[in-house]
């Protein structure tokens, strides 16, 4: 008894638990939106493809077709129907929001955080390349790199001997 007073004293809820980041996460993945079943055409038909005589026998893919918008989605993943149910009610749930929201959908949010995340490193590493090279360029200036001083060509000094003693036979 005494266990169920501490038990009821140290509960909290799940939310309260959690950080703020997986609280908001919890909340957009909860924001997908609703569709009301009557408002949804499904039929079933025998599938095709990968998986042999049990996939082209048996009735597992699934169409669905949201009636007052007309987004169709038609999901055969699974070899089960009732996986299938499940994956073609999530994306028809996700087409609709985009059909209907458009730029402000959940799947148009993440893509444009996906975007973002992907100029923020392009950024940083052109910018780090770029010091890099900065770097490179001024360590080059002062180490006094002998190739650029002397008019050889990067040759070195015995082809400048030879190329002052034929310039001598020649005059």
């Amino acid at each position: 008894m005494l266990a169920q007073r501490l038990g009821a004293l140290l509960w909290r809820p799940r939310q309260a638990l959690l950080k703020d980041d997986a609280a908001r996460h919890l909340a957009k993945a909860a924001a997908r939106i609703k569709l009301n079943d009557q408002d949804i055409e499904e039929n079933f038909t025998k599938g095709s493809g990968k998986g042999g005589q049990k996939v082209n026998k048996s009735v597992n893919c699934v169409r669905l077709v949201h009636t007052p918008t007309g987004v169709q989605v038609r999901v055969h993943q699974e070899r089960s129907l009732a996986a299938n149910r499940k994956i073609a009610r999530k994306l028809l749930a996700d087409k609709v929001d985009a059909f209907l929201n458009g730029s402000e959908s959940r799947i148009a949010k993440k893509q444009d955080v996906v975007r973002q995340r992907k100029q923020r490193a392009r950024r940083r590493a052109k910018k780090k390349h770029a010091e890099l090279a900065e770097a490179k360029a001024a360590a080059g200036e002062t180490d006094g790199d002998d190739r650029d001083a002397d008019d050889s060509g990067g040759r070195g000094a015995d082809a400048d001997a030879d190329a002052d003693a034929d310039a001598d036979a020649d005059a």
